[in-house]
C-alpha cells in the first residue's frame, strides 16, 4: 500500500501552486503496489445523524455510513496564511508505466497508461482527522490531529491486515496476498457493494501560469465521477464487504428476496422495503443490506432474524426498480434480491422553463423568451404570471399573463424584456457641447454683437428711448448665444439603461399548485454608435 500524495494533481509539487505539470507519486503509480487516495466525510451539518454523542462499547461512535466526497481542502488551506502548501488527494495517469491488465476495460480511467489511486479513504486533516499518539506522548494523553493520504494509506492496510487473517482461518487461499489489485478490480466487477463510489469532489489545484499542463485558467486536475475516477480510484471500501467476499472465498450461499408495500404510492407517500436473507444450507445470516433504487442507495437496514426493513419516502416519479443487497457477514456469503418494481405516481402540479433559458439585449433593444408550462399529474388549471427584477429603464412583461396547458400537456407564453437607449438635449447647460453646439452659438452671438451696431445706426435719429430699449434686447440675444458657447453647468436627457447582468424572476401561481418561480439571466451590452 502506498499514499497517492497530498498535492492534489500536481505530485511533484509541494508549495501553493502546481510548476511541474500533471504527476503522480511513485510508488504509489507501481502496477504491482495499491495506491491509497484520499476522501473526506461529508456530514454537511447532519451530525448528529452520523455520530453518536457518546462512543459505543468497542470504542465507536459512527451510526451508519457517511456520505464522502474527494479530499480538497487546498482553497481552505490557502486561505490561512499559516499555510503554505497544496491539500488535495494524489491522482492521475503516470507518464512511464503502461495500463495494467486489470483495469483494461473499467470505465472512468484517463488516457492509456496506469491510472492512480486503486481506492481511498478519509484524509482530511480539517475535517474528521486522525487522531494519534506516538512513543511517551500516549502515556501522556497527547494527541495529535493528522491527516492525508499518509494515514488513508496505512488505514487502509489494517484492512488488509484483517483480510489476510480471514482468509487464513478461511484456508481457501496462501498469505500473503502480495499484489491485491486485480482482486480488488475484479471484485468492484462482480460485488460492487465492496466499494461506496465517490462521484463529487476533485483534485484540482492552482497552477503557476506558462508552466507545463496549466490552461489559461491557471488551474488543473480532474473531478470524482461515477465509477472509477483518478481521484478516488474504486472509491472508499466496505471493509465486511470486501473481506467475506473476496476472490477465492468459499462462504455458503445466501439468498435475498425483496417485497414492497405497498407497489403503488404517490410521491412522496412512504413505502416500506422488508428484504428476507436465508441461508442455502441452514443458518442465520446477520448484517446488514442496503436497499437501492437502480444504482441509488436508499438506506440500510439491519437483519434480525434474518429480516430487514426500510421505509422512505424518497422515491422519484416513475417507476423504480428496487433491489436489496445483502453484503455477507463471516460466515455466509453475500447475495443480491431480484427487483421490485415500485410505481410512484407525481401529484398534480406544474414546471416552468424558458426558452433560451438566458437572454441578451443591447441597450435601447427588446428580447423575449418562451415560456412553457408542463403539466404533471393531470394538472388542468390556468397558470398566471408575473415578472420582475428588470433594470432601471427596462420593463418586462409576460404576454399573456395566464395560460392553461391540457392534462400531462403544456402551454406557452412570451417573456419580453425592453430596454431604454441613452438620450440627451443639449441646451444653454451644456457643458461639453458637440461639434456643432460651437457653431451655432457663435454664430448666434455674432449676429448679436452685429446688430448693435446696426441698431444703434438705424435708430441714431429716433426717439432716444425707443433705440436704447431695441439695444438693450439685442445685448440679451448675445449675451445668451456666447454664454451657450461658453458652458456652465451640466447637460440633461436619459442615461438609458445601465449595461450589466440582471436576472428576470418570473413567478407563475395556479389554484391547487405550489407557486413556480424562474430565474432567467439577462445580459444587457452597451450600446454603439458609429462616428462619422
Amino acid at each position: 500500500m502506498a499514499s497517492s500524495g497530498d498535492s492534489g494533481a500536481a505530485a511533484c509539487d509541494f508549495g501553493t501552486e502546481g510548476e511541474s505539470g500533471l504527476q503522480v507519486n511513485i510508488p504509489a503509480s507501481i502496477p504491482e503496489v495499491t495506491g491509497v487516495g484520499g476522501n473526506e466525510f461529508n456530514e454537511n451539518g447532519n451530525y448528529g445523524l452520523y455520530w453518536s454523542a457518546t462512543n459505543g462499547a468497542n470504542g465507536g461512535s459512527a451510526l451508519s455510513y457517511i456520505p464522502e466526497i474527494a479530499w480538497n481542502d487546498t482553497t481552505e488551506c490557502l486561505a490561512n496564511p499559516q499555510c503554505d502548501t497544496l491539500e488535495a488527494t494524489g491522482g492521475g495517469v503516470s507518464t512511464f508505466y503502461a495500463l495494467p491488465g486489470y483495469q483494461n476495460g473499467i470505465s472512468g480511467l484517463q488516457g492509456t497508461l496506469r491510472n492512480v489511486p486503486d481506492v481511498s479513504l478519509s484524509a482530511s486533516p480539517n475535517n474528521d482527522p486522525y487522531f494519534i499518539c506516538a512513543q511517551g506522548l500516549c502515556e501522556e494523553n497527547m494527541f495529535f490531529a493528522v491527516g492525508g493520504t499518509s494515514a488513508s494509506a496505512p488505514s487502509f492496510a489494517g484492512m488488509v491486515v484483517l483480510l489476510n487473517q480471514f482468509l487464513a482461518t478461511q484456508g481457501t487461499q496462501p498469505t500473503p496476498l502480495g499484489n491485491i489489485n486485480p482482486s480488488l478490480y475484479s471484485l468492484a466487477q462482480t460485488t460492487p457493494l465492496a466499494f461506496h463510489d465517490i462521484t463529487t469532489g476533485n483534485n484540482i489545484v492552482p497552477c503557476e501560469s506558462g508552466t507545463p499542463d496549466c490552461p489559461a485558467g491557471g488551474s488543473y486536475g480532474y473531478n470524482a465521477g461515477i465509477g472509477y475516477d483518478p481521484v478516488t480510484g474504486l472509491g472508499s471500501v466496505d471493509a465486511n464487504v470486501m473481506i467475506t467476499n473476496w476472490v477465492g472465498v468459499l462462504l455458503p450461499a445466501t439468498t435475498t428476496t425483496l417485497t414492497a408495500a405497498p407497489t403503488t404510492i404517490s410521491q412522496g407517500s412512504s413505502v416500506t422495503l422488508t428484504a428476507t436473507v436465508a441461508a442455502v444450507s441452514g443458518g442465520s445470516p446477520t448484517g446488514t443490506v442496503t436497499f437501492l433504487n437502480s444504482t441509488t442507495s436508499l438506506g440500510t437496514g439491519t437483519l434480525t432474524a434474518g429480516v430487514a426493513t426500510l421505509m422512505t419516502t424518497a422515491l422519484p416519479a416513475g417507476s423504480d426498480s428496487i433491489t436489496a443487497a445483502y453484503g455477507g457477514d463471516s460466515n455466509f456469503a453475500g447475495s443480491v434480491s431480484s427487483p421490485v418494481v415500485v410505481t410512484v405516481t407525481a401529484p398534480p402540479g406544474f414546471s416552468v422553463s424558458s426558452t433560451p433559458a438566458s437572454l441578451v439585449v443591447s441597450v435601447g433593444g427588446t428580447v423575449t423568451s418562451t415560456l412553457t408550462v408542463a403539466s404533471t399529474g393531470g394538472f388542468t388549471s390556468a397558470v398566471s404570471f408575473s415578472c420582475s427584477g428588470a433594470p432601471s429603464e427596462a420593463t418586462c412583461s409576460v404576454s399573456p399573463t395566464s395560460v392553461t396547458p391540457a392534462a400531462d400537456g403544456t402551454a406557452t407564453t412570451t417573456l419580453t424584456v425592453t430596454t431604454t437607449a441613452p438620450s440627451a438635449i443639449f441646451g444653454p447647460r451644456r457643458v461639453n457641447p458637440g461639434p456643432q453646439a460651437p457653431l451655432l452659438v457663435f454664430a448666434i452671438g455674432l449676429l448679436g454683437f452685429m446688430g448693435l451696431a446696426l441698431t444703434y445706426k438705424s435708430l441714431a435719429t429716433r426717439a432716444f428711448h425707443v433705440r436704447w430699449a431695441a439695444m438693450a434686447g439685442v445685448i440679451v440675444l448675445a449675451a445668451v448665444g456666447m454664454s451657450s458657447c461658453g458652458g456652465g453647468g451640466g447637460s440633461s436627457g436619459n442615461a438609458g439603461t445601465p449595461a450589466g447582468s440582471y436576472s428576470i424572476v418570473v413567478t407563475a401561481t395556479s389554484t391547487g399548485a405550489p407557486t413556480q418561480t424562474l430565474s432567467v439571466p439577462l445580459s444587457v451590452n452597451a450600446a454603439t454608435f458609429k462616428v462619422k
